[in-house]
């Protein structure tokens, strides 16, 4: 699970392809692909702060499944609320945060939890960073929409106050 940029895994690509050999697939909280851009020519910032690696690791021998920034839920989820953990995120001047590592970690957990796209992907390197394009067939998967229900009970599971 990558939930910032891929700049080591890309590196790990690069001078030790051997070691991904035990590395069955990699889900990864970055891109944009229908969503909007987050500023002038940054598509995400995940994939913006290296988007040649994200392009190393999407070309990379170990299937890729990207969570793009538009697909996480709007708002708090309700089965996150528990002692501790439940206020995190909510307490924001922004009127509905997105939860993106836990939406992302719950598709991890829960893959029923979201329908996928599965291809070969081109990211963008130049004025929108990080924009993920569909290329062709391949064995990469962007999720393309998240349930809020079933990642709800995933989290409900998780963060249950005992």
């Amino acid at each position: 699970m990558a939930l910032g940029p891929l700049t080591e895994l890309a590196a790990l690509l690069r001078h030790d392809p051997d070691a991904c050999a035990g590395i069955a697939s990699i889900v990864a909280m970055t891109g944009v692909v229908a969503g909007d851009s987050q500023q002038d020519g940054i598509g995400e910032w995940n994939a913006a702060a290296d988007p040649d690696a994200l392009a190393d690791v999407l070309d990379g021998p170990v299937p890729v499944t990207v969570v793009p920034h538009e697909v996480a839920p709007l708002g708090p989820p309700e089965g996150k609320r528990a002692p501790v953990v439940g206020a995190i995120g909510t307490l924001t001047t922004f009127p509905t945060p997105r939860f993106w590592d836990l939406a992302a970690a719950g598709y991890l957990t829960s893959p029923g939890s979201g329908t996928t796209t599965a291809g070969t992907w081109t990211v963008n390197l130049t004025d929108d960073l990080g924009r993920l394009t569909w290329a062709g067939a391949g064995d990469d998967l962007v999720v393309t929409s998240l349930d809020p229900d079933a990642l709800d009970a995933a989290y409900a599971e998780i963060f249950v106050p005992e």
